[in-house]
């Protein structure tokens, strides 16, 4: 489970051959390893001081056999989704850290107030520069936003 392409979840018993399934958990979560892993223990301990010490060793869900199939395969769903989630937010976290950097490059360009969009001073131009940008959704449409405004600076100075 700590390389690259190992399975992104797991179910395992508590009671296994060299290492037991709390402690598997202990060292999953404790590596830093690609991405997160969704796991669950599948065991016949149902006190609760066992279930407690399952989810705290870093298991996603607890299951006491003997167990129903139905169930272990809506929980299992349930992991799917989770684990799905996570990678749309990663990607999305990916997306706004590239989106910030684009930003950040224009501002030095054109410097842009963060609160009303506008834009603060010019260069070249001899006067005033007002302009007002739309949401700025992907890095793209934030280049032909700068460039829509350095392209269309009117004889006065201003950008309507």
């Amino acid at each position: 489970m700590l390389k690259p392409d190992a399975p992104k979840l797991a179910i395992l018993d508590w009671m296994m051959p060299g290492m037991d399934g709390v402690e598997v958990c202990r060292k999953i979560r404790a590596a830093k390893f690609v991405g997160p892993a969704y796991l669950i223990i599948l065991t016949i301990r149902d006190k609760t001081g066992d279930i407690v010490k399952g989810l705290k060793a870093g298991a996603n869900d607890y299951i006491v056999k003997p167990y129903n199939v139905e169930e272990l395969q809506v929980r299992v769903g349930v992991g799917c989704r989770v684990m799905e989630m996570q990678a749309t937010m990663a990607r999305q976290i990916n997306e706004l850290e590239v989106a910030m950097a684009h930003i950040k490059a224009l501002r030095k360009l054109l410097p842009i107030c963060m609160y009303c969009k506008k834009s603060v001073t010019t260069r070249n131009t001899g006067g005033r520069l007002r302009a007002t940008f739309p949401n700025i959704a992907k890095p793209s449409s934030a280049i032909e936003s700068a460039l829509t405004v350095t392209k269309n600076t009117s004889s006065r100075g201003w950008i309507e």
